[in-house]
């Protein structure tokens, strides 16, 4: 089995192979994700203190924990005097937002009490900055001073900051040692400010000395020409500047040219004064520390500002801005959109700096929204600023968290809501990810291992453990109040711990140990194997398959132990349960994490290789192996190498592998990354059809899975499929294809013609392109048909019998067919189209034209559809020429609109095509056309005699003087006899049968049918010198005539042939003509008496 190897870059993970190794047909067990760009961090959500120090007033305090205000100007009694006593109020935008009651405020003024007091006066008669009561009270521990405003850079800097540098930093350590976690410092710094601000530089300096670690946040005020009023300001900020360079982690820049063209522009103030452009400052200010005032689950401290938006140490300038800046007489009349907020936040003239970032690019951005603000208006605006061509973001951009400190262990319960996290710097913390909850505690030593109760999110299940040199069991009691207690020490540090039901599970030096917390006893110990490995460079690794099945894995040697009862009779002092080695076998690999995979393990390998060159071992790239477990061995199912940042460093000891396992996710973690495993979903198995260009197995895979996928598209997967069957030249089952996966869409039908007219295969995709629902734009169907017209007629005949008229402007294909068409007029084909075409037209006589020319079958259902009857009157003979039957038909059923006359009149020189008319005209009536009988007996005469006998014989209306001329003058005998019989004159028929036909079987048959005595004896007399007549007569004449009439003139001597035959057949006849009749004799007899009957008899 290939080992595949995951290279994790910024933000996602890669699959790639090593070249000597042939790509892996098998489809990967997991699927990886970077989970954080750099060092895990602990959520900070204890209550840390945060200092700020001044060189000037601040009109707005902040609380959160404990917030500590350090004033070193010295004419702050002045300066609050002078703003007290004109009672300057504020506007609406700029409220005081601290979190005490103003219960204890001085009295508001102005409307409704939205204005308050810029300073309050506490009970020494000193006026300081309206604060809540906590940072009140605090500010008396501040060192005020006097100075003179001498604007000098070198004063501030150099003489009198050095004589009062050593009291600043004293009081600031006393207040630092009074704080529960000092996060940093707020350093509120003016560039071009006087005196008082250029100590503030020197302050920084030596802050970075004493606290190096810890962040140091600036709100810095540049100068602006416009107001002002010392020509060293530009000399100051070049000195200040450079200071902020070196020892600010992050700068907040505010500049007084743009607050001064905002307040001009938005506020509607001709001459803005610093009072004005102060507040607009402390609104920025305020905005940007509110969540260190307001509590909240989603609230993060300053420090995030640098994680987040600080990509390099000397580029920690970020832009402010605020928007909407609205006067307070135009505030209660406007009302924003998210979305018109978040736009303006990008304009040029809300930025709080003079520039134009529509030059630059944005490395990162932090938007803080307030007020009614729904989550989902703020990513839709977020995702239409992306979408600005004025608005561009670097290619990269850090996520996740950073940490100073190193994570030594996360642990997740099994709903994974809450984490419990362990660090190097002593700190253990348990929280909810998605509430409020949460513990902390601090150690004076570091703690390695953490594990949670596998239900925390049970009220009743409030417990965790943790492990340095000594297990402890943290347990919630009454109030909310944490115990501890001990559960082992001794035996060195505490290297791995696992907890799953009522049974805990941690390694030390010596081995594993189990712990029942419902028995409050140790199960078990299994010891540890291979003790020449250091167990703090390969720690044991243990994980629970299930709440009995504890799995060791240690160095090289996995484990798979049992937890069974034991029975009452066993028990006697020892544990109600025991552990049973039920599978043990080594691997070729160092383990550094285990997890239960349903039957199968999840194994995080440490592997050492030896180099081909230098024949030195170095640290391989972590795989993370999914192997079946067997008694004495195991079976690798999948193998896959991760490529983390910096684990060419890494040791077995510095990944650690967790997982939730309600979701199947995976936590791989070292020093540098986070990764996260997961089984494959149906997505991920279609990304890996697709990859292999699996096409149709990804597609019915997404088909059958449809409800369950997530991030693909069965329509994405459809396209796919087409391009990929058009690249291999498959043009026809791509477009088969389309039939399907296009389905109504007729936008991209007509996207996926164009593509197949592109590399032209038009013809390819026209069988399958809607007809009906969806209909594309006509050009698409005469585009394709004239594709056909140039090449193929045939098909260009087959689509327009197949595609329904309206699909296309019928008139365009008409005139293209006929241009065509004057370059050779002999295409049948063609002109069967185009006659077609006037048909959807509704040019019926172009139509008509066309098919009779033709001579095409379908003119009859032509014209009969269309009624057009009235266009064929001078074209009968055109259409009998044609097909004489079917036009017959269509005109008999027609002769409403046809008389019987004009058929006739125009077939008066075609008389054989009349002849068919008034035929079959007489077959279905014989007295509709009685005015042309007398004209019917030439035609049939000439054209149809077998019929015209029948004709004479049906017709009572023929003259039969006319007849017996025409027959006589063409000799036809039959019809002759027929007529002369009809007239009257039998024996002349009778004489014309045997003169002309010879026939004595038609003269008897003639002679029975007019039954008459003379035309017997005239056939006697014919046929008595002639032997064949002879012979005829006496086989026929028996039960007509009396056959001795006959015989007694045959002449003596006479040879008749079958004489004798004919006798008896006469003796034969005449017994049965006589057999009646004495039948009936001998039957009145009897009815006179038995000798009557006996005498009849003897007669």
């Amino acid at each position: 089995m290939a080992v595949t190897e995951k290279t994790l870059e910024t933000g996602s993970l890669e699959e790639s192979t090593d070249e000597s190794e042939e790509e892996s047909e098998e489809e990967p067990k997991l699927k990886y994700e970077r989970l954080s760009n750099g060092v895990t961090e602990i959520l900070q959500k204890d209550a840390a203190s945060c200092m700020t120090v001044h060189d000037k007033f601040l009109a707005l305090g902040t609380h959160y924990g404990k917030v500590y205000l350090l004033d070193v100007q010295g004419n702050i009694t002045q300066k609050f005097d002078v703003l007290l006593n004109k009672r300057e109020k504020i506007p609406p935008f700029w409220i005081n937002t601290g979190s005490c009651a103003r219960s204890s405020w001085p009295e508001s003024v102005g409307i409704g009490g939205l204005f308050v007091l810029l300073f309050a006066v506490c009970g020494t008669g000193t006026r300081i900055p309206d604060l809540c009561s906590c940072v009140r009270g605090m500010m008396m521990d501040g060192m005020p001073g006097k100075e003179d405003a001498a604007n000098n850079y070198a004063r501030g800097h150099d003489t009198i900051g050095k004589e009062i540098i050593d009291l600043v930093l004293d009081r600031i350590c006393k207040l630092a040692n009074q704080c529960t976690g000092l996060q940093g410092f707020l350093v509120f710094h003016s560039f071009g400010g006087k005196t008082g601000s250029r100590f503030t530089s020197l302050l920084m300096e030596r802050l970075s000395i004493d606290y190096g670690k810890k962040s140091k946040l600036e709100f810095s005020i540049y100068p602006a020409p416009q107001i002002s009023n010392a020509v060293v300001e530009p000399y100051n900020s070049i000195f200040t500047t450079h200071t902020t360079l070196e020892h600010s982690d992050c700068t907040f820049m505010v500049d007084n040219e743009a607050i001064y063209g905002i307040c001009r522009r938005n506020l509607d103030i001709e001459c803005p004064t610093y009072t004005n452009l102060n507040r607009l400052i402390s609104q920025i200010v305020s905005s940007i520390t509110a969540s260190l005032r307001f509590d909240g689950a989603l609230n993060v401290d300053l420090t995030e500002f640098q994680t987040n938006l600080v990509p390099y140490p000397d580029i920690h300038f970020p832009l402010a801005t605020y928007a909407f800046v609205i006067s307070a007489e135009k505030a209660y009349h406007e009302q924003l959109t998210v979305a018109e907020i978040t736009n303006a936040c990008f304009e040029p003239t809300n930025q709080m700096v003079k520039c134009d970032p529509r030059h630059g690019k944005y490395m990162a951005c932090c938007l803080l929204y307030h007020g009614d603000v729904v989550p989902k208006d703020v990513n839709a605006s977020i995702a239409t600023i992306k979408t600005k061509r004025t608005i561009q973001f670097v290619d990269w951009c850090p996520t996740g968290f950073k940490s100073p400190v190193k994570i030594n262990q996360i642990s997740l319960d099994e709903s994974g809501e809450h984490m419990g996290v362990c660090s190097e710097d002593g700190k253990v913390q348990v929280f909810g990810l998605y509430s409020g909850e949460e513990f902390h505690e601090t150690f004076d030593c570091p703690i390695k291992i953490i594990a949670v109760h596998p239900q925390f999110v049970r009220s009743s299940c409030k417990q965790f453990v943790t492990g340095g040199k000594k297990l402890l069991l943290f347990e919630r009691t009454w109030m909310n109040r944490w115990k501890s207690s001990v559960l082992h020490e001794g035996e060195g540090n505490i290297r791995s711990v696992k907890w799953r039901g009522h049974l805990i599970a941690w390694a030390n030096n010596m081995g594993v140990k189990i712990f029942d917390i419902t028995s409050k006893q140790r199960i078990t110990n299994v010891p540890r194997d291979d003790i020449s490995l250091r167990p703090d460079m390969y720690p044991c690794s243990l994980c629970w398959k299930d709440p009995v099945t504890l799995i060791i894995g240690w160095g090289t040697s996995i484990k798979v132990c049992s937890v069974k009862e034991r029975h009452a009779s066993e028990m006697r002092d020892l544990p109600s349960r025991y552990v049973e080695i039920v599978s043990q076998f080594e691997t070729e690999f160092y383990i550094s994490g285990l997890a239960p995979l349903c039957d199968q393990l999840v194994v995080l390998s440490y592997v050492k290789e030896v180099s081909e060159k230098t024949e030195r071992e170095y640290c391989a790239r972590p795989r993370l192996d999914i192997i079946q477990p067997l008694p004495e061995t195991c079976e690798e199912i999948s193998s896959d190498a991760l490529t983390v940042r910096g684990f060419q460093e890494n040791e077995c000891r510095d990944y650690h592998l967790e997982y939730s396992e309600g979701e199947s996710l995976f936590y791989i973690v070292s020093p540098r990354d986070v990764v996260v495993a997961k089984e494959r979903d149906q997505d991920d198995h279609i990304d890996w059809l697709l990859e292999k260009k699996k096409y149709e197995e990804a597609l019915m895979a997404a088909e059958i899975s449809q409800r369950n996928i997530k991030r693909h598209k069965i329509l994405d997967i459809g396209l796919a499929y087409v391009n990929h069957l058009m690249e291999r030249g498959d043009y026809d089952m791509a477009a088969r294809k389309c039939q399907k996966i296009l389905g109504k869409n007729a936008a991209l039908w007509e996207y996926e013609v164009y593509k197949f007219k592109e590399i032209g295969q038009l013809k390819a995709i026209s069988p399958y392109l809607p007809r009906g629902d969806p209909v594309l734009k006509p050009l698409i169907y005469e585009m394709i048909l004239h594709e056909f017209l140039e090449s193929d007629y045939e098909g260009f005949a087959t689509l327009i019998r197949e595609w329904p008229g309206d699909l296309y402007n019928n008139s365009v294909i008409v005139q293209a067919v006929r241009d065509h068409l004057k370059k050779d007029s002999q295409k049948k084909t063609l002109l069967k189209t185009l006659a077609e075409l006037y048909t959807y037209d509704k040019n019926y006589g172009n139509a008509l034209e066309i098919y009779l020319t033709l001579r095409h079958k379908d003119v009859f259902q032509l014209i009969h559809k269309h009624n057009l009857f009235s266009s064929i009157k001078d074209k009968i003979v055109l259409l009998m020429d044609f097909d004489s039957e079917k036009a017959v038909d269509m005109l008999l059923d027609n002769e409403d609109k046809i008389s019987i006359k004009k058929v006739v009149e125009e077939l008066e020189d075609r008389p054989e095509l009349q002849h068919v008319y008034l035929h079959k005209l007489f077959k279905r009536d014989h007295h509709k056309g009685q005015r042309y009988h007398e004209k019917q007996i030439s035609l049939y005469a000439e054209y149809d005699r077998p019929n015209l006998l029948p004709f004479l014989r049906d017709s009572t209306h023929c003259p039969l003087e006319k007849a017996l001329e025409i027959c006589q003058q063409r000799n036809f005998v039959e019809e002759t006899v027929y007529l002369l019989s009809r007239m009257g004159n039998s024996r002349s028929a009778l004489k014309m049968i045997m003169e002309e036909l010879h026939d004595v079987d038609k003269a008897i048959e003639f002679a029975k049918e007019q039954d008459d005595g003379e035309l017997w004896e005239d056939l006697i007399m014919y046929s008595i010198d002639k032997p064949p007549f002879i012979t005829g007569l006496i086989n026929n004449i028996g039960t007509h005539v009396d056959p001795i009439l006959l015989i007694h003139r045959i002449k003596e001597g006479m040879e008749i042939p079958n004489l004798r035959d004919s006798l008896v057949k006469i003796l034969q006849d005449y017994n049965l003509q006589n057999a009646p009749a004495q039948y009936c004799n001998i039957c009145s007899a009897k009815s006179r008496g038995p000798g009557s009957a006996i005498l009849d008899m003897k007669k």
